[in-house]
């Protein structure tokens, strides 16, 4: 038992900067979630799915919150 001589050869080969880049850019223009953020992302025409943008979307800890409403007594 041991690890594949192909383990060690391997790179990978994704670069996410430009997706990285399109988050924050949109992230400034809204103060909503990923699906917002998704759908403005979208809208300039990105051909990314949901999955490749919501994993950079969590890599770079970018998750905003709604502020929670106070709970009348």
């Amino acid at each position: 038992m041991g690890i594949h001589k192909s383990f060690f050869y391997y790179e990978s080969t994704k670069d996410d900067s430009e997706v990285e880049a399109a988050i924050r850019q949109k992230a400034e223009v809204t103060n909503e979630g990923f699906w917002k953020i998704f759908r403005l992302i979208r809208k300039d025409g990105h051909p990314w799915n949901h999955k490749k943008v919501h994993r950079v979307y969590e890599a770079i800890h970018f998750n905003k919150r709604k502020p929670l409403r106070k709970r009348l007594p």
